[in-house]
């Protein structure tokens, strides 16, 4: 079954192409990796995605069209560290992955017992359990990285995005970044479209690896 199908796929500014013809599959249970250099357009390819820019062309994720007011419950995006929180707002992390079911829980109304319980199982996969009480901002960039998966994961999404996710990650949290992005397709059959500048990735097993230039897209 195909997650994510982008065909012809253009978008432009004013009188420039952005975007150029883009197309590609991704594949239920695969793993894509979007390359690029800063200002090759992943950005802006993101936000096609998600439903965020008008475009031209076609995107589908698992069989329905892309629209601006799209259902994104099959989806979990998770952007760059420096977007995702104020870390003077005290939260523990507990309450983060919490908030990642916004639409039946806030801070003025106690989290039902099966939500909290998915949350604490979902920080355990992920080796946070002895976290879970502890405020976000004292985490180092890899914890908070995994915290902020977490919170993805809690909604039981078919497709994960994550957007430069190891920026900020010393080389042991690094390591163990790509051992959990192979625990997380086994475990969870997860689609993951990952967007990245560091090369380093297209050595990944079974990774499908997608070469962003100056909005123009190739495969391998």
């Amino acid at each position: 079954m195909t997650a994510l199908s982008i065909k012809n796929l253009t978008f432009s500014y004013g009188d420039q192409d952005l975007l150029r013809d883009l197309s590609m599959e991704v594949q239920k249970g695969d793993l894509a990796l979007l390359l690029g250099e800063n200002g090759s357009g992943k950005s802006t390819l993101l936000k096609c995605i998600l439903g965020l820019l008008p475009y031209q062309g076609q995107i589908k994720i698992f069989d329905r069209e892309v629209t601006k007011n799209m259902d994104l419950s099959s989806i979990s995006y998770v952007p760059q560290q420096g977007d995702q929180i104020n870390l003077s707002f005290p939260i523990n992390v507990l309450e983060y992955v919490l908030l990642g079911l916004y639409q039946s829980f806030n801070f003025f109304k106690q989290p039902s017992r099966t939500n909290k319980a998915r949350a604490l199982d979902i920080l355990e996969d992920l080796g946070l359990a002895s976290l879970a009480s502890q405020p976000v901002q004292t985490l180092s960039g890899g914890q908070r990285q995994r915290v902020f998966i977490a919170q993805a994961l809690v909604k039981n999404p078919r497709l994960l995005i994550l957007d430069e996710p190891t920026v900020g990650i010393d080389s042991h949290h690094l390591a163990s970044f790509k051992e959990l992005l192979a625990q997380l397709r086994g475990d969870r059959d997860l689609t993951i479209l990952m967007v990245t500048h560091d090369p380093d990735f297209k050595n990944l097993p079974d990774a499908q690896v997608y070469m962003l230039s100056r909005g123009v897209l190739s495969h391998g």
